[in-house]
């Protein structure tokens, strides 16, 4: 079984990741794993470039990525690690996003965090697709903490972080993200808490 799970910062969605992978013993694709891999997928995307247009923590904007190519921008060391062809980064990226959502995939069970992974193997038949939704103080609060940063600061990066996501999202796939249609499950922390989340999705991947 491949579980995909998604939503918006400081919603609970990775933590939910990491406590279902490890109780259902499934491999956790995290950050560090997922751009490894996209190094090594035949498409020449560095470990910068990556991060760089990361859907969350990126400073590289749709814009800049939208129809860049080997031969153009002016990224300094981000554009010297591509190859000279004509394909444009933006479909790199796509094409070694598609491929590693499938390699873990096709590894067997695994848990895949965000990266737009439940459209890559959305034609799949082992897949649980969920998105995780929380209310945003919650989500506020949560940031808060973890970057101990005042309200103002928190709730600004998490309107900008999700703004990112949803723009990231359309641009690779040209659907909306967080869309119920898209998904198996939708599930929220603020009416079950992570340990429920966790444990109804245990039980949608046992059946």
């Amino acid at each position: 079984m491949i579980i995909t799970i998604g939503g918006g910062l400081g919603c609970g969605a990775k933590d939910i990741a990491i406590k279902l992978a490890e109780e259902l013993g499934y491999t956790f694709v995290n950050d560090d794993l997922a751009k490894k891999a996209m190094e090594n997928s035949g498409y020449d995307i560095s470990a910068s470039t990556a991060e760089y247009f990361d859907d969350v923590t990126g400073s590289g904007s749709i814009s800049d990525m939208k129809g860049l190519s080997a031969l153009t921008g002016n990224f300094g060391p981000i554009a010297s690690t591509l190859s000279y062809e004509t394909i444009p980064l933006d479909q790199k990226l796509a094409m070694a996003q598609k491929k590693v959502a499938n390699d873990f995939a096709d590894q067997g069970n695994c848990v895949l965090l965000g990266r737009c992974a439940d459209y890559y193997l959305r034609d799949r038949k082992d897949v649980l697709k969920v998105f995780v939704i929380n209310d945003e103080e919650n989500c506020v609060a949560r940031i808060k903490q973890d970057f101990s940063i005042d309200e103002t600061a928190a709730r600004k990066m998490v309107k900008k972080a999700d703004k990112r996501r949803r723009d990231y999202y359309a641009f690779f796939t040209g659907e909306k993200w967080g869309d119920p249609e898209n998904h198996d499950i939708v599930i929220s922390v603020a009416g079950l808490g992570i340990d429920g989340c966790v444990k109804i999705l245990k039980a949608a991947a046992a059946e």
